[in-house]
């Protein structure tokens, strides 16, 4: 458990927790506080990972030249509520697990190396490089993190993380759909 004293401590301690965590490092849940403060912390670092990808994508899309297909509120909305589904289908998970204690910690380890890979992604965004090879990469990145955050900070197995996957997947699901009952579909241009 982190012993951080101030939200920049436990930046620093998270970024050293997010590479151990993609490496499968055992010794990467130390690097993340386990309790509502270390919460709270990680959620503040999760909106400005989103506001700092906002910020990004509307440098790229006044670069060249085009008009965004969707508004700002509606990207930040759309977010919010798919994360809001994936919380309920994790709670749900812990609670049929019966480890309602390893939720916080999860979370917190969650939002904080969502946070890192957020702004790492959005960097390389700007470099130009293939959008693509890059949300694969981010993709098996992000999988394979959750699948660590849920062994080593939640102390799961096979079957619990498995059941927390089809879970948030879930929760995603639904999510979609009350993103598409309020905002309806996108059509570009």
């Amino acid at each position: 458990m982190s012993t951080a004293t101030s939200l920049i401590d436990e930046a620093r301690l998270a970024a050293q927790g997010t590479v151990r965590m993609i490496a499968g490092r055992r010794d990467a849940a130390i690097f993340f506080g386990e309790d509502l403060p270390a919460l709270f912390g990680s959620l503040l670092a999760l909106v400005a990972a989103i506001v700092f990808s906002l910020v990004v994508s509307t440098v790229q899309i006044a670069m060249m030249g085009a008009t965004p297909v969707v508004s700002s509120f509606e990207t930040v909305a759309t977010t919010a509520i798919i994360f809001i589904g994936q919380v309920g289908g994790t709670y749900a998970a812990f609670r049929s697990l019966r480890r309602p204690d390893r939720f916080v910690p999860y979370f917190v380890a969650d939002n904080w190396v969502s946070f890192y890979l957020s702004v790492v992604t959005a960097v390389i965004g700007l470099i130009g490089l293939d959008r693509g090879v890059i949300l694969l990469l981010v993709g098996l990145v992000t999988l394979v993190t959750k699948i660590n955050i849920a062994r080593l900070v939640s102390e799961l197995h096979a079957s619990g993380i498995a059941i927390l996957i089809i879970a948030q997947i879930c929760g995603g699901a639904a999510a979609l759909l009350v993103v598409g009952l309020v905002f309806g579909p996108v059509y570009p241009g």
